[in-house]
């Protein structure tokens, strides 16, 4: 996937959630990003999940709560938006709810993706509704609160609480890289190939388990001798689609050569 370039970014912390209930499947999904400042590259990708409508609470597939010292991510600050105001007003009802947390690491290590999960009750103290979620933050603190996906309850909702599993981050296995291409992207005014812009163009491949978010740099190498480093920015790929990137070169200074680097946070 790719987007044009942005100019004069600023960086940015990246998190990536992706948010399953259980019942009927749906599909959802959620971008997450990171800004890369004065470089002509803008990285956007996307973490996709099926959802569902949540079946009944305190069932078997309830997630685990890490043990203390675990490293995991602790959620806070909940603020509960009920009744959820949808975007589409036609969309928005008392049967749900929103609620908006933040987010830190428990200790100084990356806990990679974690599954977490979110529970709201009523005035009475008893559970009327949940939502379990996956949750990587590169940030070990989040300036922002981050808003759930709509929560389905059974009555008006005062209170919400949450916690995730320990993480498994392990800094062992990584992305790899295949030999990149280049082509020229379409200029939208012109309907001709871009002059001042090339689209390199990377397979992804890794052994063992799935590498997770790692820090990177593109470092890239022009026709006239000349190089240049993008980054480091977090990734979190996958296999299925190649790793795109645009990257700014004239006709004179076309690119020639292209590698990313990786690293585990």
């Amino acid at each position: 996937m790719r987007v044009p370039p942005t100019h004069l970014l600023k960086r940015g912390p990246t998190v990536k959630v992706s948010l399953r209930r259980e019942g009927p499947r749906a599909r959802f999904e959620l971008t997450s990003w990171r800004l890369v400042g004065n470089v002509s590259v803008f990285i956007l990708f996307a973490i996709v999940a099926f959802v569902s409508v949540l079946g009944s609470l305190g069932g078997p597939d309830r997630v685990a709560l890490a043990q203390p010292g675990s490293d995991t991510y602790l959620l806070s600050d909940f603020d509960i938006q009920y009744p959820y105001l949808a975007p589409r007003p036609e969309s928005s009802g008392t049967s749900q709810a929103v609620v908006y947390y933040k987010s830190y690491w428990s200790g100084t290590n990356f806990p990679g993706l974690v599954k977490c999960e979110i529970t709201v009750e009523d005035g009475k103290g008893e559970v009327v509704g949940s939502i379990q979620f996956d949750l990587s933050s590169a940030s070990p603190e989040l300036p922002e609160r981050i808003a759930s996906a709509p929560i389905d309850v059974t009555s008006p909702p005062s209170a919400a609480s949450g916690g995730c599993e320990a993480g498994t981050y392990s800094s062992e296995s990584s992305y790899q890289f295949t030999k990149p291409s280049f082509s020229r992207p379409t200029d939208l005014t012109t309907g001709q190939p871009s002059r001042d812009r090339v689209l390199v163009s990377f397979g992804v491949t890794w052994t063992g388990s799935h590498p997770s978010m790692r820090s990177c740099v593109v470092d890239v190498e022009f026709s006239d001798g000349s190089t240049r480093s993008l980054g480091p920015f977090e990734l979190h790929l996958s296999n299925s689609q190649p790793y795109e990137i645009e990257v700014s070169a004239d006709e004179v200074a076309d690119v020639r050569d292209a590698r990313v680097e990786c690293r585990p946070i």
